[in-house]
């Protein structure tokens, strides 16, 4: 059975389990993710423009990888000696505002989030630095 840890257990989590053979972390939905969410909404507006047109499955892994999301996971995991090697998103979707605000506790100013929210299942391929 898989365990499910949040990042602010990845201590409690590293002392239950060798990080030496990690391999994977499945993210989940990037929705989930509160405001990060947001600010990769924004990043990908900047990089593909405001239309809901969803990119080609290899440039929007490749835009993950550039993103803030890999940069926040690279601080935490540091620590560990690991670094995000490959983003590799799954059923890329746009989603709503208000299914943004019904799955996350955001604490950015909903005026300035935006209608249409990027959204996928997100598996992060790792390296040992």
């Amino acid at each position: 059975s898989a365990t499910i840890y949040s990042a602010k257990q990845l201590p409690q989590a590293s002392t239950d389990f060798c990080f030496d053979s990690l391999k994977t972390i499945f993210i989940g939905r990037l929705i989930l993710s509160w405001d990060l969410a947001i600010e990769v909404i924004s990043q990908y507006r900047q990089a593909f423009g405001e239309n809901e047109k969803i990119e080609d499955h290899q440039k929007v892994s490749q835009f993950l990888l550039e993103s803030r999301l890999t940069t926040d996971l690279n601080k935490l995991l540091n620590t560990y000696n690991i670094s995000v090697d490959k983003v590799y998103p799954e059923k890329i979707f746009f989603t709503t505002k208000k299914d943004l605000c019904r799955a996350s506790k955001i604490e950015t100013d909903s005026t300035s989030v935006p209608g249409i929210i990027l959204d996928c299942l997100i598996w992060v391929g790792l390296k040992r630095n």
